[in-house]
């Protein structure tokens, strides 16, 4: 994959090439780092090599499965080229660390986490509660691993039955690292917020778990989970009708 960092020389522009490449080095293969034009170009008398050249000989040179082409001179043939892919731009314009952040919003979908027990239900279905669940999580998953400093928003949908029960949102990694409980006030579309850091990854990823208390009961539907870096505003509020519990499922 071809990483672009267009700015400037300076160090703002080696701070985003330094982490286009701590992305790109997340994926497997190998990560190369070219500049083009480099320095002594830009203010010499030779002539400067097409940015897309330069990126079809740092491939046969490098061998790299990531190539980050930090432009500091976009020509023509590279901004027709960005313009024809109709790709996504992230600007900085004030501190980067925000503006990256925005290409690390993760969503996890209901399809990967796991309903507890023998029920045959899955995620996808509405789920049916008894006081017994405090004994382990109703919902759990997805063990993958990340790096450090995110907040999640957990959706989740209840019905009449379960207005005025507890619940319990919480982030594992071997180890509980933020937890949060709530009582719906009526039925209908809820969110759960918690921060959390991680450490070193190890042999645990990161698990999102519901939890019902001894009187938890009635239907409740599991919509996704939102993970935004620490750094970042909390996710947008939700769209739609929150009075049906079940609607959580559509979003």
């Amino acid at each position: 994959m071809i990483f672009f960092s267009i700015g400037l020389p300076g160090r703002l522009a080696e701070w985003c090439d330094a982490v286009l490449a701590n992305l790109a080095g997340r994926r497997d293969g190998s990560v190369a780092v070219t500049t083009c034009p480099p320095i002594a170009k830009m203010f010499g008398y030779e002539s400067i090599t097409c940015v897309l050249d330069e990126v079809t000989l740092s491939l046969i040179e490098t061998n790299a499965t990531h190539l980050i082409m930090g432009a500091r001179q976009p020509d023509e043939r590279l901004c027709a080229m960005l313009d024809a892919t109709n790709a996504r731009f992230v600007v900085a314009l004030d501190d980067p660390r925000f503006a990256v952040a925005d290409l690390a919003t993760i969503i996890w979908p209901r399809e990967l986490f796991i309903v507890n027990g023998n029920s045959g239900k899955r995620t996808t279905d509405v789920l049916e509660i008894s006081g017994s669940a405090c004994v382990a999580p109703l919902i759990y998953g997805p063990d993958i691993h990340l790096p450090p400093g995110w907040t999640a928003r957990v959706l989740l949908g209840f019905s009449s039955e379960a207005v005025g029960r507890t619940f319990l949102v919480d982030a594992c990694a071997g180890r509980q690292l933020a937890c949060t409980s709530f009582q719906p006030g009526k039925a209908g579309v809820y969110t759960a917020d918690i921060n959390f850091s991680l450490d070193k990854p190890s042999g645990h990823g990161l698990e999102i778990r519901v939890w019902g208390s001894d009187y938890a009961q009635g239907p409740l539907a599991f919509g996704h989970v939102i993970l935004r870096p620490l750094a970042m505003r909390q996710p947008d509020a939700i769209l739609g009708s929150q009075d049906d519990f079940r609607s959580v499922l559509d979003l």
